[in-house]
């Protein structure tokens, strides 16, 4: 998405403040959207690594995966 604002465009007869102050309401409703649009992905980008960590945690001593899945890494402790 890509906004623009430039106060400078005032049109004949068009009060440039009103004209401006509606050009950034506009604005602020267009970030406020994409803001939460962005907030959305992040969540769900959050879940999706708080599993892809919970997953890297598990072998076979904490779960139903068999010894083999383990690969060649020594276990600690």
């Amino acid at each position: 998405m890509s906004l623009s604002l430039s106060l400078s465009d005032s049109h004949e007869g068009a009060h440039p403040i009103s004209d401006g102050t509606a050009r950034l309401e506009s604005l602020i409703a267009a970030l406020q959207a994409q803001n939460a649009e962005l907030r959305a992905i992040i969540a769900v980008q959050n879940a999706r690594i708080a599993d892809l960590e919970r997953q890297l945690g598990l072998n076979s001593g904490n779960s139903g995966k068999p010894p083999s899945s383990d690969g060649l890494k020594q276990p600690a402790g």
